[in-house]
């Protein structure tokens, strides 16, 4: 941890994940619903998929499981020069963050908490917060089209945790935000949280839509245990 802290945290990795494209991201209008209660965590140990037609897909107990694939890309890294306390490098209006219920800026070297669930897996909650301006002028099916997926790297590079849903974004009142809620990435590589407490976490977030990809990213450091 201190190996990584005092050379990576002051040079920074930036990944380069899959090409930047060009999309429009949408914003669909989808409907929180009811908190998700603890025994619906870590139903099952496999990745979570949702596409979200509705304004009722937003619960995490409908979303569709799928294993990390064996052979998913471990992106490159090249240095990339950051400090603590910046937010996330990349481009385009979303921003990553955490939070069950509200959305929780993070920036590089905050901690990043593993959540137990009910069954004992391990979960983090993701969250995506959307430029107003950008949002804003597409249309309602375009925003139902948005597709976000959020990635977990280690940082020996391996893959630990990914999740990913399509449209969800709802306009929050109360902060004026345009955010996605309500989703999480559960632990599927073969470590235990406690192992890799205060270790280096890559949380990589990635937004589609029509034919363009937007990618922010930040080092984290894990947090074991809720």
């Amino acid at each position: 941890m201190e190996r990584f802290w005092k050379t990576g945290l002051l040079t920074g990795v930036l990944i380069v994940g899959c090409s930047l494209g060009a999309e429009d991201l949408g914003t669909p209008t989808l409907d929180t619903g009811e908190p998700v209660q603890d025994a619906e965590l870590d139903s099952t140990p496999e990745l979570q998929d949702s596409d979200s037609d509705s304004d009722s897909d937003l619960d995490p107990s409908d979303v569709s499981d799928t294993d990390i694939d064996s052979d998913s890309d471990i992106p490159d890294v090249e240095e990339d020069p950051w400090q603590l306390g910046d937010p996330a490098i990349g481009t385009g209006p979303f921003w990553p963050g955490t939070g069950r219920s509200d959305y929780e800026e993070l920036l590089h070297g905050d901690p990043i908490t593993w959540e137990q669930g009910i069954q004992g897996g391990h979960h983090i909650w993701v969250t995506t917060m959307a430029d107003p301006s950008f949002i804003e002028d597409l249309d309602e099916d375009t925003r139902r089209e948005i597709r976000q997926t959020y990635r977990f790297f280690h940082e020996d590079g391996e893959l630990l945790a990914m999740a990913s849903r399509t449209g969800g974004f709802r306009f929050q009142e109360e902060t004026e935000q345009w955010l996605t809620l309500g989703l999480y990435a559960v632990l599927q590589a073969p470590r235990r949280p406690s192992t890799m407490d205060e270790e280096g976490i890559l949380y990589q977030l990635e937004v589609e839509v029509d034919d363009q990809i937007y990618q922010r990213e930040l080092w984290l450091l894990s947090d074991c245990c809720d």
